[in-house]
């Protein structure tokens, strides 16, 4: 709603973003026919409101991903740890790469490491700080972390982009009053 509202009143720069927000988070179909009705009903080139196709960020060669199948598990996992590492150190020398951080967060997650997927996530909010999707896995990343604290409020300022009356919006309201109750039963 916010975003129709934005362009009927002549924001249309605030109602890409918003349109752009969704569709990290709600079925990219149903976005996508939004937008497009949306702006034709504006007079305006759908193609000039939908949202464009991140880079892929670098990830491992091919030759990598037959070089691993061949290894052990013990030999797979160290040379998996070896590209996430090269990849957190790339990214101290190209600290704005959204994509690589993101992808890096979810590296660690996949290794069992949630306080370095957390801290990943950080740097991305850094770059995007109302990116939907970043914020869930931030905030998620931080609860496993045991940092609820941070994990809160991640998820309240999620809440205040989320449409009210979407089931992404229960959800996070269920998931600040899960932290709550656990914070007010742990005093």
């Amino acid at each position: 709603r916010a975003a129709v509202t934005s362009a009927q009143s002549g924001d249309t720069v605030r109602a890409r973003a918003i349109f752009s927000r969704l569709s990290d988070i709600i079925p990219p179909d149903t976005v996508r026919a939004r937008i497009i009705d949306t702006a034709r009903e504006l007079g305006h080139d759908p193609d000039d409101w939908l949202p464009q196709e991140p880079a892929v960020a670098r990830g491992p060669s091919e030759a990598d991903i037959a070089a691993a199948q061949d290894l052990s598990d013990d030999d797979r996992q160290a040379m998996i740890r070896g590209m996430v590492d090269n990849l957190a150190a790339r990214l101290e020398t190209e600290p704005e790469d959204l994509g690589g951080w993101r992808m890096l967060a979810r590296s660690w997650e996949t290794l069992g490491e949630p306080g370095k997927a957390a801290r990943a996530y950080a740097r991305a909010l850094e770059i995007e700080p109302d990116h939907p999707e970043t914020l869930l896995r931030a905030a998620v990343t931080s609860a496993q972390s045991g940092d609820t604290v941070r994990a809160r409020a991640i998820f309240s300022r999620l809440s205040d982009i989320i449409p009210p009356d979407t089931e992404a919006h229960r959800m996070i309201s269920e998931a600040i009053a899960r932290i709550d109750a656990d914070t007010t039963e742990n005093r």
